[in-house]
């Protein structure tokens, strides 16, 4: 995978006008998560990246091999296994088994998608997305309506196809989803208020909290004292919040051996930090 290849790009787009702009690249075998509360333009986004709607301002270049699952509509008397069919390239036929093995509807390949349960047919409208090995699929919301079952097949088939290079761009309003992505980009009315791996997320939020267990507290925060904001000093214990959890806690480790016994990182969750925003 050539993760450095960039092969989209959103170059100070702007969904409404003299709204703060946003500008993200990305890259081959990325996965991106697209959030924020109940019509904070995230449909807006994605059909703006998909090229089914115009910016306001900024530029949008994206690879010829982009599918876009926005509202689902079928062709009438489509089964699941004609759309696999429809979206294969080459007539791949063990790539449509895939597919729909792990949206769960083989048993039902056949089936008219009219018939399917709601939840069935929300699989169903993935399938287009999903077929293609290669580019950039753009899936508007759908991920969270699947249940626990569908979604681990279709997350795990997602993290395969990064693998090769394929790039995801999603929208969703699941914390355990958003963790799995790579980068976030937050959104509130129609502007981007944060844009970042999930690192830059947890570290914007707020501060980490390392309780560290050792013989001598102050030599122990002597070792760190650049990264700390705050620190707590009682005996046999050094307690800190830094902006640098990860790194800190593994500078302890590494270099602090002998003086540091256990270190205990504590960092807001995903959930948490979403909701700071």
């Amino acid at each position: 995978m050539d993760s450095g290849r960039i092969i989209a790009q959103l170059d100070r787009v702007c969904l409404q006008p003299n709204a703060k702009s946003l500008s993200l690249p990305i890259h081959a075998g990325e996965l991106i998560a697209v959030t924020g509360a109940t019509a904070s333009g995230k449909s807006h986004l994605l059909e703006t990246l998909a090229g089914e709607a115009s910016p306001a301002s900024g530029k949008i270049t994206k690879p010829k091999e982009t599918h876009f699952c926005g509202d689902p509509v079928f062709p009438r008397r489509a089964t699941p296994l004609s759309l696999a069919k429809a979206s294969l390239p080459r007539g791949d036929s063990q790539r449509a088994v895939i597919v729909l093995n792990a949206l769960q509807l083989t048993d039902l390949r056949d089936e008219p998608v009219a018939r399917l349960t709601p939840g069935q047919m929300i699989a169903a409208s993935l399938i287009s997305c999903l077929v293609p090995e290669i580019g950039l699929s753009i899936i508007d919301g759908h991920l969270d309506l699947l249940d626990p079952w569908t979604l681990d097949g279709v997350m795990n088939l997602i993290h395969d196809d990064q693998e090769t290079g394929k790039s995801f761009v999603i929208s969703s309003n699941q914390p355990s989803l958003v963790e799995q992505c790579d980068q976030v980009v937050i959104l509130r009315n129609e502007e981007a208020i944060f844009a970042g791996s999930i690192s830059e997320l947890l570290t914007a939020a707020a501060p980490a909290e390392l309780i560290i267990d050792c013989a001598d507290p102050s030599a122990v925060q002597a070792m760190v004292d650049p990264f700390i904001l705050s620190a707590k000093q009682s005996p046999g214990t050094l307690t800190i919040t830094t902006h640098k959890g990860q790194a800190v806690a593994a500078q302890l480790l590494t270099h602090g051996y002998g003086a540091v016994k256990l270190v205990v990182l504590k960092e807001p969750t995903v959930k948490e930090a979403l909701l700071t925003f």
